[in-house]
């Protein structure tokens, strides 16, 4: 009974694998909530108005569709061991660390990010067979404690997660458009992953409905061929976040012009976006003479 129980609770969240361990050790599996650190992965799809409208009437064509990409990026998570909390639209929300303890969540976590990125591009080459348009996808990956458990009603209750590491997550895959990039991690996340990853910062931010600044990231990929030069502008890249911090406006917009197409030109648009920025803040003349870097975003 309790094999099935298990099969049931967890059946469309984890991979078969999971599911065998979580029947052969029940105990591992607290019923209720329980505050755990974890990494939490967020994901959104992009393009799909254009793709919906590109079907028109046919309905049950989109759904299939739909079903192929949500099956295309939830291979990663099962391979990678995560647990699939819900798809909210054609949103999606997983977790590394639990229901079953895994000590590298966070560098499994940007793993997976990383490799539902290229399922995408796998999925699109489906899209360009059938002469539809190609989506893309944001990530957000963050790290911390985090409520876990069968939360909800005694009649509608599911394996849940609850906390500020979730929205955190969610608002740091809101940011991907804004800063041009397709994986943004959060700071706990980063300084677990920065010996295995080629991390690299992207700003000061305050997420909407916050105060305090956060650090947030993003993951390139750099090759054996470009790993010097990846560093070197890494580099170049920081004295431009101390110029920008230090309100040497001008001095960071001509280092953003030096790194425009550095590290493969994967974050020209973010360059772009900071000179604007920085231009904005030269030209006023009423900016605030305490402001320590934090930049206060408006948008979710």
């Amino acid at each position: 009974g309790q094999k099935l129980l298990i099969k049931k609770q967890f059946g469309s969240y984890v991979s078969p694998v999971m599911i065998e361990r979580l029947q052969k050790h029940p105990e591992l599996i607290k019923l209720g909530g329980e505050r755990k650190d974890l990494s939490i992965v967020m994901t959104d799809l992009r393009g799909f108005t254009t793709l919906g409208e590109s079907y028109g009437d046919d309905v049950e064509g989109l759904t299939d569709i739909m079903n192929d990409y949500m099956t295309a990026i939830s291979e990663p998570v099962l391979e990678n061991d995560g647990c699939l909390i819900k798809f909210i639209g054609d949103a999606s929300l997983h977790v590394h660390g639990a229901p079953l303890d895994d000590i590298n969540h966070a560098k499994v976590a940007v793993k997976t990010a990383l490799e539902m990125i290229s399922a995408v591009d796998g999925f699109n080459e489906t899209l360009i067979a059938q002469g539809k348009p190609i989506v893309g996808m944001g990530a957000g990956v963050n790290t911390g404690q985090t409520l876990i458990g069968n939360i909800g009603s005694k009649t509608r209750f599911g394996y849940d997660v609850l906390g500020d590491s979730v929205s955190t997550a969610a608002r740091l895959e809101g940011q991907t458009k804004s800063y041009g990039v397709l994986l943004i991690i959060g700071p706990d996340t980063a300084e677990i992953v920065k010996d295995e990853y080629f991390v690299i910062k992207l700003d000061n931010i305050a997420v909407k409905g916050k105060t305090v600044g956060l650090d947030i990231f993003t993951v390139l990929e750099p090759n054996v061929m470009n790993i010097l030069e990846f560093g070197n502008a890494r580099n170049l890249h920081n004295d431009m976040l101390r110029c920008y911090t230090n309100k040497e406006w001008l001095k960071a917009i001509s280092l953003c012009m030096e790194l425009d197409d550095s590290f493969d030109g994967a974050l020209s648009f973010y360059y772009t976006m900071m000179r604007g920025r920085c231009l904005e803040y030269n030209n006023n003349a009423n900016f605030p003479k305490d402001w320590a870097g934090t930049f206060i975003a408006t948008s979710k």
